[in-house]
């Protein structure tokens, strides 16, 4: 059905560049912004297209609100949006099928334009066959948080405080000390928050990797060491420790039923942090057993391959992801943090809402060598992802331990990737 789509849609786009848009007409660049993103994100897009339409008269933006199934919907119908802002989780479907234009020799072809961009954040939107699939402007740091004044109250160091001595076995034991329950041994407050929620920080911080690659593995890594060192870690944390919830329990640190959180990003800041009734602050995460590295989203901006008008959508794409003042911007509205250094290291300055006192570890914590930026990574065949997500759910359900759980994962994963 796809093929069939995209057939069509082509011969459209070949129509179209055959007509041509003569020098000095104006054409339309369609934007279509994800609803996943917040209207701040889409207010900005919104000033931007004013400031662009102000420098380029030859160009009018066409902001749309869709979803992925928009997308295909449009180029099925031969009128292909020219930009997108689809996140990676969400893209994976679109880099296999070819559906985005490789951005890198527009990138290359600018002076120096790519060194503004960490290296490490390219090549985590770099697909096997070399495509540049997306233009990241955002990068989503999961740090440590915690609730200062429960720290006090027990004595305990800051985490930010503790440099490589904030580490699993500093982690644990804040875990044990921090977990307080009523007569009747129900968790009150949890140590450490939904440590479950986002596994491959473990299995990262320990070493590993549950694939080969994160951009459509080939080999499954689930029964490697590393990953049962991380699993296993989190599993001590519920059912040996009690410190952290079990799959479907409630409470957290921004409710004031968990002291330490490191599985957050800054969105939570002008949200659930918001006038929050106590003292808290951010620090790095963890050490584990190999590094102290963290899941770092990206998101930003790819260009449709069945773009009608190449040029003129890399060029709205150069003004809203390439120039600090766009980056600034982008901090003003949606207080997301850019991945300029140059910007993110005035972030203080820029946000609307108050930062912790040692906020700079958002930006330090997105550039460690060893970071996830793909989250569980993008795969071709959703069953992947789902089987493992299950196994994963039986062993913080106490269901089973990490060992069989994972070697189901990895018994009914392998003929999958084999497939692909």
């Amino acid at each position: 059905m796809l093929k069939s789509r995209l057939m069509i849609a082509t011969a459209v786009v070949v129509l179209l560049c055959a007509m041509g848009v003569a020098s000095g007409e104006e054409y339309t660049i369609t934007h279509l912004s994800t609803s996943a993103h917040s209207e701040s994100w889409q207010e900005f897009l919104y000033e931007m297209a004013e400031l662009f339409e102000e420098a380029y008269p030859q160009y009018k933006v066409d902001i749309q609100i869709g979803a992925y199934e928009k997308f295909l919907v449009m180029i099925a119908g031969g009128v292909s949006p020219d930009v997108l802002d689809l996140p990676t989780h969400g893209a994976g479907s679109a880099v296999a099928d070819g559906l985005f234009l490789d951005l890198r020799p527009y990138l290359n072809r600018e002076r120096r334009l790519a060194d503004k961009f960490p290296k490490p954040m390219l090549d985590a939107l770099t697909a096997p066959d070399g495509t540049l699939f997306m233009l990241p402007i955002e990068a989503y740091s999961i740090v440590t948080w915690y609730n200062l004044d429960m720290l006090n109250a027990a004595g305990l160091t800051p985490p930010a405080e503790l440099g490589q001595k904030w580490n699993w076995d500093t982690m644990r034991e804040y875990g044990r000390k921090l977990t307080k329950r009523s007569a009747d041994g129900n968790v009150q407050v949890w140590g450490l928050d939904r440590v479950r929620s986002r596994p491959y920080i473990q299995t990262v911080q320990a070493g590993g990797n549950f694939f080969d690659r994160d951009i459509f593995p080939t080999k499954s890594m689930i029964l490697s060491d590393p990953v049962i060192t991380g699993v296993e870690f989190i599993e001590k944390l519920i059912w040996e420790d009690g410190t952290t919830q079990p799959h479907g329990k409630g409470g957290a640190l921004y409710t004031g039923q968990a002291a330490i959180d490191t599985v957050d990003g800054p969105g939570i800041l002008g949200t659930r942090m918001r006038n929050v009734g106590f003292e808290w602050d951010v620090a790095p995460q963890p050490y584990g057993p190999d590094n102290n590295a963290t899941n770092v989203s990206l998101n930003g901006f790819e260009i449709s391959a069945h773009s009608a008008n190449k040029d003129a959508a890399w060029e709205w794409v150069k003004f809203i992801g390439t120039t600090e003042d766009a980056h600034r911007r982008f901090v003003k509205h949606t207080g997301r943090l850019s991945v300029f250094r140059e910007v993110a290291l005035r972030w203080n300055t820029l946000m609307p809402v108050d930062l912790p006192k040692n906020w700079s570890v958002f930006f330090e914590q997105s550039v460690h060598p060893k970071n996830v930026y793909l989250k569980e990574g993008i795969v071709q065949d959703d069953r992947i992802m789902t089987i493992l997500q299950q196994q994963l759910v039986r062993i913080w359900n106490g269901e089973t331990s990490t060992r069989i759980a994972l070697e189901e994962a990895d018994r009914l994963i392998r003929p999958l990737l084999a497939g692909n």
